[in-house]
């Protein structure tokens, strides 16, 4: 997942330029431009997910190397 960032935030940036240049020259209206701002909506919230999956990756590299809490 760590390694993975770059690559999905590549895709955000990419995704992201494809919808608004859908949006400037296609000028698309009802359910096509709902559909459209949808997944702008999703894919900049997937993009959130994986930089919390980075850092719960990088959390839990870190705790691994830590002693055990015992109970």
């Amino acid at each position: 997942m760590i390694a993975d960032d770059v690559k999905v935030d590549q895709m955000e940036i990419d995704i992201e330029e494809e919808g608004l240049n859908t949006l400037a020259l296609d000028q698309p209206v009802a359910m096509d431009l709902r559909f459209l701002v949808a997944a702008l909506k999703i894919n900049n919230d997937l993009e959130r997910i994986a930089d919390l999956a980075e850092s719960i990756a990088g959390q839990t590299r870190f705790m691994a190397g830590e002693p055990r809490l015992d109970r």
